[in-house]
């Protein structure tokens, strides 16, 4: 649920929705709930930083800070998914090993599940 849906249920509106998408891919991409403090998807499972941003995006506390509707946030996963990963910069240190709740995670492209979830967008 959304934050405002507990603070001000009569001031939700359509990004409580957008807040219910981030709550869907998160729980995709790491198989956990993003409840309490919680990190991003990549702190958990290995991917692109860019699907970071879009979920944490969706996860904001302030609805003035998501995605305004569907249509960005679509438009920013197709983007994710369209468009090649830039390469790592050498100084951005060791990249850890995927934690074992992911293990399942490594042999599925993680662009292929969130173009997956642009379609319920859609």
């Amino acid at each position: 649920m959304a934050p405002e849906q507990f603070e001000r249920p009569s001031e939700v509106d359509h990004r409580a929705d957008i807040y219910s998408h981030g709550v869907v891919f998160y729980e995709m991409l790491t198989g956990e709930l993003p409840l309490g403090r919680f990190g991003p998807p990549s702190s958990k499972t290995p991917l692109d930083q860019r699907v970071d941003e879009i979920v944490m995006r969706a996860l904001e506390k302030e609805r003035e800070l998501r995605q305004k509707n569907a249509g960005q946030f679509k438009l920013e996963v197709e983007r994710v998914t369209s468009e090649p990963r830039a390469p790592a910069s050498a100084d951005a240190g060791p990249v850890s090993s995927p934690s074992p709740a992911s293990a399942n995670m490594r042999s599925i492209n993680c662009g292929d599940w969130f173009g997956r979830g642009a379609l319920i967008i859609a």
